[in-house]
Protein backbone atom coordinates (compact mmCIF):
# COMPACT_ATOMS: atom_id res chain seq x y z
CA UNK A 1 0.00 0.00 0.00
CA UNK A 2 1.46 3.35 -1.03
CA UNK A 3 1.74 6.41 1.13
CA UNK A 4 -1.15 7.94 -0.78
CA UNK A 5 -3.38 5.05 0.28
CA UNK A 6 -2.48 5.25 3.98
CA UNK A 7 -5.68 5.63 6.00
CA UNK A 8 -6.01 8.94 7.79
CA UNK A 9 -9.14 8.30 9.83
CA UNK A 10 -7.57 9.24 13.23
CA UNK A 11 -6.34 12.54 11.79
CA UNK A 12 -9.75 13.28 10.30
CA UNK A 13 -11.44 12.46 13.61
CA UNK A 14 -9.13 14.81 15.50
CA UNK A 15 -9.65 17.51 12.89
CA UNK A 16 -13.42 17.14 13.19
CA UNK A 17 -13.28 17.32 16.99
CA UNK A 18 -11.17 20.48 16.83
CA UNK A 19 -13.58 21.97 14.33
CA UNK A 20 -16.62 21.20 16.52
CA UNK A 21 -14.87 22.57 19.62
CA UNK A 22 -13.92 25.72 17.73
CA UNK A 23 -17.49 26.26 16.54
CA UNK A 24 -18.83 25.81 20.07
CA UNK A 25 -16.32 28.30 21.49
CA UNK A 26 -17.05 30.77 18.69
CA UNK A 27 -20.79 30.55 19.37
CA UNK A 28 -20.41 31.68 23.00
CA UNK A 29 -19.95 35.41 22.17
CA UNK A 30 -22.87 35.21 19.74
CA UNK A 31 -25.12 33.74 22.42
CA UNK A 32 -24.02 36.39 24.90
CA UNK A 33 -24.70 39.13 22.36
CA UNK A 34 -28.18 37.75 21.68
CA UNK A 35 -28.88 37.71 25.42
CA UNK A 36 -27.76 41.33 25.78
CA UNK A 37 -29.87 42.44 22.81
CA UNK A 38 -32.90 40.54 24.11
CA UNK A 39 -32.60 42.11 27.55
CA UNK A 40 -32.00 45.58 26.12
CA UNK A 41 -35.10 45.42 23.94
CA UNK A 42 -37.18 44.42 26.95
CA UNK A 43 -35.56 47.02 29.19
CA UNK A 44 -36.24 49.94 26.86
CA UNK A 45 -39.64 48.72 25.67
CA UNK A 46 -42.47 51.20 26.31
CA UNK A 47 -44.67 50.64 29.34
CA UNK A 48 -44.14 49.83 32.99
CA UNK A 49 -43.58 46.12 33.80
CA UNK A 50 -45.48 46.53 37.07
CA UNK A 51 -48.52 47.82 35.19
CA UNK A 52 -48.29 44.91 32.76
CA UNK A 53 -48.12 42.39 35.60
CA UNK A 54 -50.82 43.78 37.89
CA UNK A 55 -52.93 45.52 35.25
CA UNK A 56 -56.16 46.80 36.85
CA UNK A 57 -54.89 46.23 40.40
CA UNK A 58 -52.62 49.27 40.01
CA UNK A 59 -55.58 51.58 40.66
CA UNK A 60 -56.00 50.15 44.18
CA UNK A 61 -52.32 50.30 45.16
CA UNK A 62 -50.62 52.99 47.16
CA UNK A 63 -47.46 54.70 45.86
CA UNK A 64 -45.37 52.99 48.53
CA UNK A 65 -46.74 49.63 47.36
CA UNK A 66 -45.54 50.36 43.83
CA UNK A 67 -42.11 51.33 45.15
CA UNK A 68 -41.93 48.08 47.13
CA UNK A 69 -42.95 46.01 44.10
CA UNK A 70 -40.37 47.68 41.90
CA UNK A 71 -37.75 46.91 44.53
CA UNK A 72 -38.89 43.28 44.84
CA UNK A 73 -38.62 42.81 41.08
CA UNK A 74 -35.27 44.60 40.95
CA UNK A 75 -36.60 47.31 38.66
CA UNK A 76 -35.11 50.09 40.78
CA UNK A 77 -31.58 48.99 39.90
CA UNK A 78 -29.48 50.37 37.06
CA UNK A 79 -29.33 48.87 33.59
CA UNK A 80 -25.90 47.20 34.05
CA UNK A 81 -26.98 45.63 37.34
CA UNK A 82 -30.18 44.25 35.86
CA UNK A 83 -28.40 43.03 32.71
CA UNK A 84 -25.69 41.19 34.66
CA UNK A 85 -28.31 39.65 36.95
CA UNK A 86 -30.34 38.50 33.93
CA UNK A 87 -27.35 36.96 32.15
CA UNK A 88 -26.16 35.28 35.33
CA UNK A 89 -29.53 33.70 36.03
CA UNK A 90 -29.96 32.50 32.44
CA UNK A 91 -26.52 30.86 32.40
CA UNK A 92 -27.43 29.06 35.64
CA UNK A 93 -30.71 27.82 34.16
CA UNK A 94 -32.89 30.18 36.20
CA UNK A 95 -35.40 31.52 33.66
CA UNK A 96 -37.61 33.17 36.24
CA UNK A 97 -41.34 32.83 36.83
CA UNK A 98 -44.09 33.16 34.25
CA UNK A 99 -46.27 36.23 34.70
CA UNK A 100 -49.31 34.42 33.30
CA UNK A 101 -49.13 31.09 35.15
CA UNK A 102 -47.02 32.12 38.19
CA UNK A 103 -44.92 28.96 37.72
CA UNK A 104 -41.19 28.58 36.93
CA UNK A 105 -40.48 28.99 33.22
CA UNK A 106 -37.92 26.16 33.24
CA UNK A 107 -40.54 23.81 34.66
CA UNK A 108 -42.96 24.78 31.89
CA UNK A 109 -40.28 24.08 29.28
CA UNK A 110 -39.42 20.70 30.77
CA UNK A 111 -43.12 19.79 30.88
CA UNK A 112 -43.54 20.47 27.18
CA UNK A 113 -40.16 19.08 26.12
CA UNK A 114 -41.29 15.44 25.70
CA UNK A 115 -44.15 16.57 23.45
CA UNK A 116 -41.79 18.76 21.44
CA UNK A 117 -39.35 15.88 20.98
CA UNK A 118 -42.11 13.54 19.83
CA UNK A 119 -43.40 16.06 17.29
CA UNK A 120 -39.87 16.77 16.07
CA UNK A 121 -39.09 13.06 15.67
CA UNK A 122 -42.33 12.50 13.78
CA UNK A 123 -41.53 15.43 11.47
CA UNK A 124 -38.04 13.99 10.90
CA UNK A 125 -39.50 10.61 9.95
CA UNK A 126 -41.86 12.36 7.53
CA UNK A 127 -38.92 14.21 5.98
CA UNK A 128 -37.06 10.95 5.37
CA UNK A 129 -40.07 8.96 4.20
CA UNK A 130 -41.45 11.66 1.89
CA UNK A 131 -38.55 13.99 1.09
CA UNK A 132 -36.01 11.46 -0.18
CA UNK A 133 -38.43 9.60 -2.51
CA UNK A 134 -39.72 12.91 -3.90
CA UNK A 135 -36.16 13.97 -4.66
CA UNK A 136 -35.44 10.67 -6.39
CA UNK A 137 -38.61 10.95 -8.48
CA UNK A 138 -37.69 14.51 -9.45
CA UNK A 139 -34.24 13.30 -10.53
CA UNK A 140 -35.65 10.39 -12.54
CA UNK A 141 -38.07 12.77 -14.29
CA UNK A 142 -35.51 15.56 -14.65
CA UNK A 143 -36.73 18.63 -16.61
CA UNK A 144 -40.23 17.17 -16.86
CA UNK A 145 -43.45 18.61 -15.48
CA UNK A 146 -43.21 16.19 -12.54
CA UNK A 147 -39.77 17.57 -11.67
CA UNK A 148 -41.00 21.15 -11.90
CA UNK A 149 -44.11 20.37 -9.86
CA UNK A 150 -42.23 18.67 -7.00
CA UNK A 151 -39.40 21.20 -6.79
CA UNK A 152 -41.73 24.17 -7.20
CA UNK A 153 -44.10 22.94 -4.50
CA UNK A 154 -41.43 22.25 -1.87
CA UNK A 155 -39.54 25.47 -2.61
CA UNK A 156 -42.81 27.38 -2.40
CA UNK A 157 -43.39 25.96 1.07
CA UNK A 158 -39.79 26.84 1.95
CA UNK A 159 -40.31 30.52 1.15
CA UNK A 160 -43.50 30.96 3.20
CA UNK A 161 -42.81 31.81 6.87
CA UNK A 162 -44.27 29.34 9.32
CA UNK A 163 -46.26 32.06 11.08
CA UNK A 164 -48.01 32.72 7.76
CA UNK A 165 -48.33 29.11 6.62
CA UNK A 166 -49.79 27.84 9.92
CA UNK A 167 -52.86 30.16 10.02
CA UNK A 168 -53.52 29.51 6.33
CA UNK A 169 -53.38 25.75 6.89
CA UNK A 170 -55.67 26.08 9.92
CA UNK A 171 -58.25 28.08 7.96
CA UNK A 172 -58.19 25.82 4.89
CA UNK A 173 -57.85 22.29 6.30
CA UNK A 174 -59.54 22.72 9.70
CA UNK A 175 -62.17 25.44 9.37
CA UNK A 176 -63.10 25.34 5.69
CA UNK A 177 -62.60 21.74 4.57
CA UNK A 178 -62.81 20.05 7.98
CA UNK A 179 -60.23 17.43 7.00
CA UNK A 180 -58.13 17.81 10.15
CA UNK A 181 -58.89 18.28 13.83
CA UNK A 182 -58.13 21.43 15.78
CA UNK A 183 -54.57 20.97 17.18
CA UNK A 184 -55.39 21.87 20.78
CA UNK A 185 -54.21 19.80 23.74
CA UNK A 186 -52.17 16.61 23.71
CA UNK A 187 -53.65 13.11 23.59
CA UNK A 188 -50.62 11.25 22.29
CA UNK A 189 -48.55 11.14 19.13
CA UNK A 190 -51.02 8.93 17.27
CA UNK A 191 -53.98 11.26 17.75
CA UNK A 192 -55.40 12.85 14.60
CA UNK A 193 -54.92 16.39 15.92
CA UNK A 194 -51.11 16.13 15.63
CA UNK A 195 -51.20 15.65 11.85
CA UNK A 196 -51.26 19.37 11.08
CA UNK A 197 -48.42 20.34 13.48
CA UNK A 198 -46.23 17.55 12.07
CA UNK A 199 -46.91 18.64 8.50
CA UNK A 200 -46.10 22.25 9.36
CA UNK A 201 -42.85 21.27 11.10
CA UNK A 202 -41.76 19.29 8.06
CA UNK A 203 -42.89 21.86 5.48
CA UNK A 204 -39.92 24.24 5.61
CA UNK A 205 -37.02 21.72 5.65
CA UNK A 206 -38.76 19.54 3.07
CA UNK A 207 -37.38 21.73 0.30
CA UNK A 208 -33.78 21.21 1.43
CA UNK A 209 -34.24 17.43 1.73
CA UNK A 210 -35.85 17.15 -1.70
CA UNK A 211 -33.19 19.31 -3.36
CA UNK A 212 -30.34 17.37 -1.74
CA UNK A 213 -31.89 14.02 -2.64
CA UNK A 214 -32.53 15.18 -6.20
CA UNK A 215 -28.97 16.51 -6.61
CA UNK A 216 -27.40 13.30 -5.29
CA UNK A 217 -29.61 11.17 -7.51
CA UNK A 218 -28.72 13.28 -10.57
CA UNK A 219 -25.00 12.93 -9.83
CA UNK A 220 -25.33 9.17 -9.40
CA UNK A 221 -27.23 8.86 -12.68
CA UNK A 222 -24.67 11.00 -14.48
CA UNK A 223 -21.69 9.03 -13.15
CA UNK A 224 -23.38 5.74 -14.02
CA UNK A 225 -24.05 6.98 -17.55
CA UNK A 226 -20.42 8.14 -17.88
CA UNK A 227 -19.07 4.75 -16.80
CA UNK A 228 -21.35 3.01 -19.26
CA UNK A 229 -20.58 5.18 -22.29
CA UNK A 230 -17.27 6.76 -21.36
Amino acid sequence: MSLHDTPDFPWREQHMLRYIAGRIIASIPVVMLVMVITFTLGYYAPGDPIELIYNEQIAFMKPEDLVRLRHDFGLDRSYPEQALDYIGKVTRGDLGTSIATKTPVLGMIMTGLPITLQLGLAALVLLVVAGIPLGVVAALRHNSWIDYLIVGAVLGLRTIPIFVLAPIAMIVFVLQLGWLDVPIGWDGLFDAKVILPILLLAAAPMGDVVRSSCAISCVMRSSRWSRRWG
